[in-house]
């Protein structure tokens, strides 16, 4: 019935980028095997119009199936632009350094007369202790989910089985930083 649908609606596979297989039984032993399960499908007259469509294999960080994912257009994706303000995460106090970098601006001289300026300017100090400080801290955990997802990218393009308890591994810390992140 699918490859009837697939027929008569003239839709034809899109192909792939990065890694071909979406799905991986992720045994360690002689069972191991990978097949490509997904695939994102388009007529001709949406090929014609999406010309610079890409079809991209995602990591399998949770799951023993690679997302997919469609790219129709980049100029409309890069056109948007993001702001970003200031907002205190109630998990940050979690964070190595950050009651450091609060009690250090905190502690710093100030500036004002009253009670309510001096506290409003510590506030202030504060607040740009923090951006700095979660500025680093961001940075450093983004470093290592890319280093992370790099590595399991190399491992899930192997085709071995002696790979699974690597990307185990590698799944496992990567779930840790993104539970993190959220």
């Amino acid at each position: 019935m699918f490859r009837n649908l697939v027929e008569e609606g003239n839709l034809v596979d899109l192909g792939w980028k990065t890694n071909k297989f979406t799905w991986c039984n992720r045994h360690e032993d002689e069972s191991f095997t990978k097949e490509r399960l997904d695939k994102a499908l388009a007529n001709p007259r949406w090929k014609v119009t999406y010309a610079e469509a890409l079809v991209e294999t995602l990591l399998a960080i949770y799951s023993d199936h690679s997302p997919i994912l469609l790219y129709c257009s980049f100029e409309r994706c890069s056109a948007y632009r993001y702001h970003s303000s200031f907002k205190y995460e109630a998990n940050w106090i979690n964070e190595m350094g950050c009651r450091e970098a609060a009690s250090e601006a905190w502690q710093g001289s100030y500036r004002g007369e009253t009670g309510l300026e001096k506290v409003l300017y510590k506030l202030d100090k504060t607040r740009k202790g923090l951006q700095k400080w979660s500025r680093h801290m961001v940075r450093d955990r983004n470093r290592a989910i890319r280093e992370k997802t790099q590595l399991l990218g190399e491992l899930q393009s192997r085709e071995e089985p002696s790979t699974i308890k690597k990307q185990k591994a590698c799944s496992k810390i990567l779930t840790f930083y993104w539970n993190k992140k959220t």
